[in-house]
């Protein structure tokens, strides 16, 4: 059985509700104990046909039948089973040629002429979910022993569904705990690379354990091992004398629920470097209780250390230039100061590197307009020199500083602070920031894609797809794009063959034929396992497309695959659904091609079906 289901909330209503969709969707044959109850129901009663029928609103599914080779029948008014359902309780039809209203019922004075039939409700927690029914070409007599027997039977299937429903929901559990681990495993090694990048740290208190755990930064800052896990009051003896007081009351209006702190304090490290860190924390609750306390934890000893070179220079530039012209020339950063008419004053080496600017053009008293239409020419911002230069003033005129990216050429980006001085001039600090931004971006990639092939991951696929819905919504009501849902046929045994280092070769080689077959506008994902799913977005005869994109794909997999020297052969099933305007979520055109994909499963599997 192919189900695949997306699950948010794991709420007993919300699983309730999911594991029942996925009972109504079963089939004959997926319960081996309810098929051989119904085989001894037909002998019972000496009933040509006898089925158990579960509706989901649409339509009814047979889930275990003897005698008719029907699995799926649309929901009719005045059908047999739909009378059963409204009067909620056992009908019997001893011969159907007296009951007119039946003449249209389509197991009834069609196919086979049935005569006789009975049927029993079938509830679930008090809610009608099916119905069991007999079927004869006979006329039949249903002595009231028989009616007991009968309702007895349906208790017994009633409990089989139950147990049936139970593992369902055991299963969905399963799941979405997996899901979250999963989940939490790639938030934590997401944040792991965010603190490098960013070079922040994290921490938390279990205020019930009292137990205090440090992220790697924060580890690092504090030059520690990778395995060291400290205590609050061995945390708090860090700090330098002079601040620990601070921060033991920080930790304590925390812990009495009144604390939100920000500091910047002096710390000593376990290898006795003395520096400045930024420690910041806040009270976390939990359905009204307090069971956390979280932070941030940076070291800001080179800013600092910036601050006070530059608010030293300010001060003393005239009497001491030489001085400051050393401080300048050794920062990291590129610095400049323009006065209070605009006008270039001083700009050290690294100013001039970073923007690839000759000390020529950056000579004393040159306009900062004049420069800014020299960078700004050169880079992708969206902003006028003058829209820039208005948005510094505004931020002066609060006594804020104003931060700006900029990309120039050869795809170099920079990051540029205007800092407002007392004599109603500014310093300029630019840094190249572009192996951090690319850092960055490495991350974002990471997020949105699978890592063993490079496909799209099941998050960008939603992302797409939801877009794909609106567009359908909002421009296509006859439909544009596809949806085709892929299961690779006989992959598990090359995993038990031949190992996952092969397996995962064989997946990457999948990735590589399937991108060469469609358009570079479609979305090609993998969700997991040997599971993979084709977006076909915005085409014209998409139907046509689609098929045409399924035989390839069926061809281009059942190529051999030459890994290692090992000659491998596998096959690919999949199911295709058109994306529709009617449809209201993902799942629904999702579920849409999981059933046609799970007739291909289950008829031969290596070919497609469309799903009308």
């Amino acid at each position: 059985m192919v189900t695949r289901l997306k699950i948010e909330s794991i709420e007993e209503q919300h699983l309730h509700d999911k594991a029942l969709q996925v009972l109504q969707s079963m089939s004959v044959g997926q319960i081996p104990e309810l098929d051989d109850l119904i085989t001894l129901v037909a002998d019972i009663f000496q009933a040509d046909i006898a089925l158990v029928a579960l509706f989901d609103g649409t339509k009814q599914q047979f889930i275990s039948s003897i005698g008719t080779q029907l699995s799926c029948v649309k929901v009719d008014d005045g059908s047999f089973h739909q009378l059963v359902l409204e009067r909620q309780e056992m009908l019997v039809v001893e011969d159907s040629h007296a009951y007119p209203e039946l003449t249209g019922n389509p197991y009834l004075n069609c196919r086979c002429d049935l005569r006789f039939c009975a049927g029993i409700p079938l509830n679930l927690e008090s809610d009608p979910i099916g119905v069991l029914s007999i079927f004869s070409t006979k006329p039949h007599l249903l002595l009231e022993r028989d009616k007991e027997r009968l309702e007895r039977i349906a208790h017994a299937v009633e409990g089989l569904l139950r147990s049936q429903l139970n593992a369902i929901k055991a299963d969905i559990a399963k799941q979405l705990a997996q899901q979250a681990q999963n989940m939490a495993m790639r938030k934590g090694q997401l944040l792991e690379e965010v603190a490098k990048v960013s070079g922040v740290g994290g921490w938390e208190l279990d205020v019930e354990t009292n137990q205090l755990y440090w992220t790697e930064k924060t580890r690092e800052i504090h030059q520690v091992p990778d395995d060291y896990m400290p205590t609050v009051q061995e945390a708090i003896e860090f700090y330098a004398p002079e601040a620990r007081p601070l921060i033991e009351k920080a930790v304590h209006d925390g812990l009495n629920s009144t604390g939100i702190w920000d500091y910047e304090l002096p710390l000593v490290t376990a290898k006795g470097k003395a520096i400045w860190v930024k420690a910041t924390g806040q009270a976390v609750f939990e359905e009204g209780k307090l069971t956390r306390l979280i932070g941030g934890f940076q070291d800001i000893t080179a800013r600092r250390e910036q601050e006070l070179r530059l608010r030293a220079s300010e001060l003393t530039a005239r009497e001491k230039s030489d001085e400051l012209h050393t401080i300048m020339a050794n920062m990291r950063q590129g610095v400049a100061v323009f006065d209070e008419h605009t006008c270039l004053k001083y700009s050290n080496p690294q100013y001039r590197d970073i923007l690839n600017r000759t000390e020529k053009q950056m000579a004393y008293g040159t306009p900062f307009l004049q420069l800014l239409r020299e960078v700004v020419g050169r880079s992708d911002t969206s902003l006028s020199p003058e829209q820039v230069f208005s948005q510094m003033q505004t931020h002066f005129a609060r006594g804020e500083s104003m931060a700006i990216k900029y990309t120039l050429a050869q795809s170099r980006i920079i990051s540029v602070l205007y800092t407002p001085l007392p004599d109603h001039g500014w310093v300029t600090t630019v840094e190249d920031i572009t192996e951090r931004e690319k850092a960055a971006e490495k991350i974002a990639f990471a997020a949105r894609h699978d890592p063993l092939t490079g496909l799209a991951n099941r998050l960008l696929f939603n992302q797409v797809l939801g877009d794909a819905l609106v567009k359908e919504h909002d421009s296509h009501p006859h439909g544009r794009s596809a949806l085709m849902m892929l299961d690779l046929d006989r992959f598990k045994p090359v995993n038990d063959t031949h190992g996952h280092i092969i397996g995962d070769e064989v997946l990457k080689e999948v990735a590589k034929r399937l991108m060469a077959v469609v358009n570079r506008s479609d979305l090609v994902a993998r969700f997991g396992g040997d599971e993979f799913a084709i977006l076909l977005l915005d085409h014209d005869k998409i139907e046509s497309l689609a098929i045409e994109v399924a035989q390839a794909v069926i061809a281009a997999v059942a190529e051999p695959f030459y890994i290692r020297d090992l000659a491998i052969s596998i096959g690919v099933s999949i199911g295709i659904a058109k994306v529709q305007a009617a449809d209201k979520s993902l799942s629904d055109v999702i579920q849409r091609a999981d059933d046609a994909l799970y007739h291909v499963k289950h008829h031969g599997r290596n070919n497609y079906q469309l799903h009308r």
